[in-house]
């Protein structure tokens, strides 16, 4: 059995962390399919798991570590009791917390001490398995206030900027946003493969089959309704959010399966904090 609790940032660590939450099973087998996603940090107290992206080898899951950036959907197991605590890392957050290449990391599981020791280290000696999950936000929370007031040297502009592009269009063209920024379309790629974990294509492929997904899983109506500008046809759109999400757009609008529970109880919570 699977279950999960979230609660949304707040303040000014919102602008570096999407989301925290705690996920536990109860000793049975389980297995959650994620969507493509934003890097995550993630305390394991307990049980033994894995993940495998697409036909890549399967990854092992053990003590504290990082899941870096997602470019297709993902498949985690897990087969003995226990809990996980985490968050999502948004561009600042990862940018504030490892100062590394997100490219680099793409898909690949990290032991956290690895690659952010000071905040890992801070995180092992605060939380602990007997924490009720509020406490366990309340302390994270604690630790990552220092971390995004003395994160000066972020580029929200060009997070901002891109952001803006995103919503401008259903599937951006790159020279709007190097129009945009001012900057050369070789460094415009260089900052989204850097900062997104993704070359500027993918980037963007990634992002219109989450938001049409979003749109399938919430709306009314048929989903084809909502495939609008952004894909050919049906299969098309098919390919594409089967790739990203691991759910056809028919299975997206199914939420009685303690899966896709895991998805809309999400999708409300991020809903709650930009309330």
């Amino acid at each position: 059995m699977l279950s999960v609790k979230f609660a949304p940032a707040v303040g000014i660590i919102s602008e570096f962390v999407s989301l925290f939450y705690r996920l536990e099973t109860d000793g049975q087998h389980a297995e959650l399919i994620e969507r493509a996603d934003i890097p995550h940090f993630r305390m394991n107290f307990g049980g033994n798991g894995s993940v495998r992206f697409g036909a890549q080898p399967t990854q092992l899951l053990t003590g504290n570590y990082v899941i870096g950036a997602r470019n297709r959907y993902s498949v985690v197991e897990g087969s003995t009791a226990g809990h996980i605590f985490g968050f999502g890392m948004l561009p600042a957050g990862w940018a504030a917390l490892t100062n590394a290449s997100a490219l680099e990391y793409s898909e690949v599981v990290t032991p956290a001490d690895a690659l952010m020791p000071s905040i890992a280290a801070s995180f092992a000696v605060s939380l602990s398995a007997d924490d009720e999950f509020e406490a366990m936000v309340d302390k994270a929370s604690t630790i990552l206030q220092p971390v995004a007031l003395s994160a000066t040297d972020i580029p929200f502009w060009f997070f901002n900027a891109v952001r803006s592009w995103l919503d401008s269009a259903a599937m951006p063209e790159l020279h709007d946003l190097v129009k945009t920024t001012g900057l050369s379309k070789h460094r415009t790629e260089q900052l989204i493969r850097h900062h997104y974990g993704a070359p500027p294509a993918l980037f963007v492929r990634k992002c219109a089959a989450l938001r049409i997904a979003n749109r399938i899983a919430h709306g009314e109506g048929q989903w084809q309704d909502y495939i609008g500008d952004t894909y050919y046809d049906q299969s098309h759109c098919i390919r594409e959010v089967k790739r990203f999400t691991g759910y056809t757009p028919v299975q997206l609008r199914c939420s009685n399966t303690p899966k896709m529970d895991v998805i809309f109880q999400r999708r409300r919570a991020l809903h709650s904090s930009a309330a």
